[in-house]
């Protein structure tokens, strides 16, 4: 039995370690997030962007879009009119395909997000505004998977 699980194992860290984006697509990300604090800390200075999902803290597969909350500190912010200053801001910097899209939460909350493509790299990203829990949930998942390197290689591999 333990010959078979010691096979079973080199099969998913191959296959985990096929999915492991190079450092060049993860400098592209790095690059995106840049541009990203750039324009929104210039409009709005008390504002902070956070990466999640799956590209934050190396879950993210070859290819995965990036992932940001932006943390505008006050809650009665009017969403609709900062997504549509932040397309009009991007625009102008490659940024392509930009449109609001209310996605479904796992609760059936709807969250609206604005999705959008850097022309020059070839990266989408979803922005959200003052969703902060998600910033705390793959913040723990990161600090999990501190304590076993599996607890970062089973996500990937259930995903696949």
């Amino acid at each position: 039995m333990y010959g078979d699980i010691q096979r079973l194992n080199s099969s998913f860290l191959a296959i985990y370690v096929s999915l492991i984006p190079p450092e060049e697509e993860k400098e592209k990300q790095k690059h995106l997030m840049a541009l990203l604090d750039k324009h929104v800390t210039k409009e709005w200075p008390e504002a902070r962007s956070f990466s999640y999902g799956s590209c934050a803290h190396s879950f993210g597969f070859r290819k995965s879009d990036v992932d940001v909350c932006l943390a505008m500190g006050n809650a009665d912010i009017d969403k609709a009119e900062i997504f549509l200053k932040l397309s009009d801001i991007l625009k102008y910097d490659n940024v392509g395909n930009v449109h609001v899209i209310l996605f479904k939460g796992i609760d059936s909350s709807q969250v609206p997000i604005v999705r959008l493509m850097d022309l020059t790299i070839g990266i989408r990203c979803d922005i959200c505004v003052n969703n902060l829990l998600v910033v705390i949930n793959i913040k723990l998942l990161c600090d999990y998977s501190k304590i076993d390197v599996r607890l970062r290689q089973l996500p990937f591999i259930i995903k696949h």
